[in-house]
């Protein structure tokens, strides 16, 4: 009795080990890997009124649309590139882009990761050494994200998150500044407000100031 006891007791424990073993290999597989089998998503913040540029994404030379999920390695931005167009009727100069990454919190958990595409040099910045940009109605300018995923990489990572885990982002159009001096923002035009000394450096297009007179 007592040898089938314990030839009984060994082989639970030989499979007590066994369970563990490959259970921590799964879990440790998964955390080494974890976005090898994610769907990736590129999303669109939404804005106010029609935008002043088009936008295509090719995700490993596919072209996608905003907001449908696509497979993908590890390193998937190495493979995206944005292509902006000019669909208005003015030459754009300037252009702000903003991608966010809600997967990673900066600061604590208080803000999303986000990385800033420029172009050109802002408006509002007469001192900018930003090289010039030139897009003329009907244009089309290619942003690989190739050449920056170095730069995104570290911002991501500043936050608990690392590149492997990063499964989604989200593309929003901040500004766009044409070569009159006006410009867009939030679905609105703008111009420079003329009064030098006024805190407002810009106001929309059509809105009425107030004057002395009119107080």
């Amino acid at each position: 009795m007592n040898y089938r006891f314990r030839v009984a007791f060994i082989a639970i424990i030989l499979c007590l080990f066994v369970l563990m073993a490959t259970g921590w290999s799964y879990s440790n597989s998964r955390h080494r890997n974890p976005s090898q089998n994610q769907e990736k998503v590129i999303e669109k913040a939404w804005t106010k009124g029609k935008e002043p540029v088009d936008v295509k994404i090719l995700a490993g030379g596919k072209a996608i649309k905003f907001g449908e999920k696509f497979s993908s390695d590890a390193e998937w931005m190495k493979g995206l590139s944005l292509t902006i167009k000019n669909k208005s009727d003015k030459t754009i100069t300037f252009v702000s882009i903003a991608l966010d990454f809600p997967e990673a919190l900066a600061g604590g958990g208080r803000a999303m990761a986000q990385h800033q595409i420029l172009l050109g040099k802002p408006l509002d910045l007469d001192s900018s050494t930003a090289e010039p940009f030139i897009l003329a109605p009907g244009q089309s300018y290619d942003i690989p994200l190739a050449a920056r995923y170095d730069s995104i990489k570290q911002l991501v990572e500043r936050s608990p998150q690392s590149m492997d885990n990063i499964s989604k982002i989200t593309f929003r159009l901040d500004s766009v500044g044409y070569e009159d001096g006006t410009l867009y923002s939030g679905g609105e035009i703008y111009r420079r407000n003329p009064d030098a000394s006024s805190s407002r450096k810009w106001i929309k297009i059509g809105e009425q100031l107030s004057t002395p007179e009119n107080d």
